[in-house]
């Protein structure tokens, strides 16, 4: 699932870059509002983490113009004011929650999975494809009752090609949204994952391969 964080604080993003990747978030980071604003035009992002002091503009300012996009993410600010007045005029402004600075990384993930579950970001939880059962939440998949190790990027691949099921989705696209738009991958990584990926599921024609255009469930 890929996020962006719009965050000037260098020690915040050094934690949350290397942590959130283990709870199934791919990070993109911007440090200005009009760095922010840009990555949200051109990507597809299924949350935006968004620091009230930038640099170049306030939260509110960049609340407006997300909320000017045709498809408009949700909005987790990240917050050191405890004023209630202050909250309250985020969430006003927009905002789908805040978290108060500094603030527990659990805390973090619990607030940020819960703005995704809501009605309006509903997506399907579990999946079930013959005797196969993979859960979203708990990133857990069973054939036949049995428990199936995947590695994160493999489950992250198999969730976006669920999500999408049906759909073709493009290589580009699984690589900006499982990797991310800066990773410098092996013309091989991908048909490795997806082959892994089916030899692990016992299931070989789960995924198939579309000449040219990319990866589908059927």
């Amino acid at each position: 699932m890929k996020i962006l964080l719009l965050e000037d604080d260098a020690d915040v993003v050094s934690v949350l870059t290397k942590r959130l990747p283990s709870n199934g978030f791919v990070v993109d980071v911007a440090g200005t509002a009009a760095e922010g604003i840009k990555l949200v035009q051109l990507n597809t992002y299924a949350l935006v983490l968004l620091d009230v002091h930038l640099p170049d503009g306030s939260c509110d300012a960049v609340m407006r113009e997300l909320k000017m996009l045709p498809t408009v993410p949700p909005i987790i600010m990240l917050t050191s004011a405890i004023e209630v007045p202050s909250r309250i005029r985020y969430l006003r402004a927009g905002a789908d929650d805040y978290v108060l600075k500094p603030f527990a990384f659990d805390e973090l993930t619990a607030r940020m999975r819960a703005v995704l579950r809501r009605p309006v970001h509903l997506a399907p939880e579990v999946f079930i494809i013959g005797d196969l059962e993979i859960v979203i939440s708990t990133q857990s998949v069973r054939r036949n009752n049995k428990k199936i190790y995947l590695t994160r990027k493999e489950f992250m691949l198999l969730e976006l090609l669920l999500q999408n099921r049906g759909s073709i989705v493009s290589k580009a696209s699984i690589h900006e949204q499982v990797w991310n738009s800066e990773a410098d991958l092996m013309s091989t990584t991908l048909e490795t994952h997806v082959s892994n990926l089916c030899r692990k599921l016992h299931a070989p024609e789960l995924i198939e391969t579309v000449h040219a255009r990319g990866y589908v469930i059927p």
